[in-house]
């Protein structure tokens, strides 16, 4: 009986630790809010063509980013574009990327139907912080013949926005009260400390078991 609540015990607490880990994805996304036919552009394309679509996001509690999805469509025009998708951290105050970037994938082509498609860009888990900013975007060549138009939902839902950089020599435009129809999925952080509540449930969890052992010993001496 004594091994049983022992092995009880540490089976118990090892499944509350691992309860800690193992939490459901979580997502910042518009896609809801989105029509399914607003759109931006042109992305790459020629006249105004923007050389660097993006949306900025506020990483919540889960940081770890998974994969992030844009729609798109060919431009009314016709024709598709070639662009990279890369990650930064983003500067909200004066509109420009920090550091170096934290993802590059390889190229996509942007734009292949008449009607919007998604591109999602898995990124392998890149590890973010709670409470900061940060850009997800595609990037291209400023002298692309052709372009591509981006899901747009005209309205300011996040605390983020749809930006947009026309050529390596401007500035990033102001935000757009709008944002790009977008997802970003998220996965927990599995090296974080669990939190002092869950500390002392199991606490108690061992506390309470061992209580259980020692009385059970008392009771078979008794006998």
């Amino acid at each position: 009986m004594t091994k049983f609540l022992v092995r009880t015990i540490i089976f118990s607490i090892a499944v509350m630790s691992i309860g800690h880990s193992v939490q459901a994805q979580s997502s910042i996304t518009t896609f809801g809010l989105w029509d399914g036919s607003q759109g931006v552009g042109s992305f790459g394309g020629p006249n105004v063509g923007s050389y660097r679509y993006g949306q900025s996001i506020t990483v919540g509690a889960d940081t770890v980013l998974t994969d992030f999805t844009f729609w798109t469509k060919e431009d009314p025009n016709g024709g598709n574009v070639s662009a990279t998708a890369k990650v930064y951290e983003w500067d909200s105050a004066n509109y420009q990327l920090i550091g170096p970037s934290l993802f590059t994938s390889s190229s996509y082509l942007l734009g292949t139907s008449s009607t919007f498609a998604a591109t999602t860009v898995q990124t392998n888990g890149i590890n973010l912080v709670s409470g900061r900013d940060y850009i997800l975007m595609f990037e291209t060549d400023e002298n692309q013949t052709t372009g591509a138009y981006f899901g747009q939902v005209y309205a300011d839902v996040l605390p983020g926005s749809f930006l947009a950089k026309f050529n390596p020599s401007n500035n990033w435009s102001a935000p757009f009260n709008s944002e790009l129809a977008f997802t970003a999925n998220f996965n927990p952080n599995n090296n974080a400390v669990p939190e002092p509540s869950e500390w002392a449930a199991m606490g108690l969890l061992g506390t309470g078991l061992l209580g259980l052992v020692v009385r059970g010993r008392k009771k078979k001496l008794a006998n």
